[in-house]
C-alpha cells in the first residue's frame, strides 16, 4: 500500500476504485486503499481523510498549509521524507462542484463538522450567502460570516436555493433523523446534494435531487 483513503467507516469509499483506475491509466506504480487506521498514515506517500478523523489528522501533521491552518482540519496529506504535509481541498471542491448552478446565491448546508466548515469557509469567500444549521448550537460558534441556527430555531423566512447534507446521516444506515423543520426546508428547495453515499448509492456518488 502506497496511499490510502483513511477513515471510519470507509468501507463504503469509492476512492480506491477511482484513483487505482487513475493510476492504471496514466501507468503509475501506485497502489491506492482503504483503512480505519490513522496512524498508517506516517508509513504511506499520501493519503486521504474522511470522516472522523480530519481533525486529528490535523494536529499529528508536521507541516500544514494556510488553508489547513485556517480551516483547522486535513483531508489531504503527502509524505515528504517522513515529514507529514496536511492540506484541505473540501473547500474549494465543494465550490467548483456547484459553479454550473449560476442561480444559487443563498445555501443552507446541514452539519458543523470539518467538511462544513472547510465547505462555508469557500463558500463565503466566492460570494454566496452561507447559512449552517446543526443538531447542537456549541459547533456553531467557530462558523464566522454565516446565519447559524440549531435545527429547532431555523429561520424559516430563509428560503435558500440551495440545501447541502454534510452530516454523517446516511453513512452506515438509511435512517433521516432531522427534525420536522429541517426535513420541511430539504422538501422544498430546489436542489438537494448529499455529500455521504452508501451501498444503495453506488454507481451514483454525487446526487442532486
Amino acid at each position: 500500500m502506497t496511499h490510502a483513503i483513511i477513515g471510519n467507516p470507509v468501507n463504503h469509499s469509492l476512492s480506491p476504485k477511482i484513483y487505482n483506475h487513475l493510476f492504471d491509466y496514466f501507468g503509475i506504480d501506485r497502489v491506492y486503499e482503504k483503512s480505519e487506521n490513522l496512524n498508517i498514515m506516517s508509513t504511506l506517500e499520501a493519503c486521504n481523510i474522511t470522516y472522523p478523523f480530519k481533525k486529528d489528522a490535523f494536529i499529528l501533521c508536521d507541516k500544514l498549509t494556510k488553508e489547513a491552518k485556517l480551516i483547522g482540519s486535513v483531508n489531504t496529506i503527502i509524505n515528504r521524507n517522513g515529514q507529514l504535509k496536511g492540506t484541505n481541498t473540501d473547500g474549494i471542491g465543494f465550490v467548483k462542484s456547484i459553479s454550473e448552478f449560476k442561480e444559487i446565491t443563498f445555501i443552507l448546508i446541514i452539519g458543523a463538522g470539518a467538511t462544513s466548515k472547510a465547505a462555508s469557509i469557500a463558500l463565503k469567500k466566492a460570494g454566496y450567502i452561507v447559512a449552517v444549521a446543526n443538531r447542537s448550537s456549541i459547533p456553531l460558534l467557530t462558523f464566522e460570516d454565516c446565519l447559524v441556527y440549531p435545527f429547532n430555531n431555523y429561520n424559516k423566512e430563509f428560503k435558500p436555493d440551495l440545501v447541502v447534507n454534510m452530516t454523517p446521516v446516511g453513512l452506515e444506515d438509511n435512517e433521516i433523523p432531522f427534525p420536522q423543520e429541517i426535513e420541511e426546508i430539504i422538501k422544498d428547495s430546489s436542489v438537494v446534494i448529499d455529500l455521504i453515499y452508501n451501498e444503495l448509492l453506488r454507481g451514483k456518488p454525487f446526487i442532486i435531487f
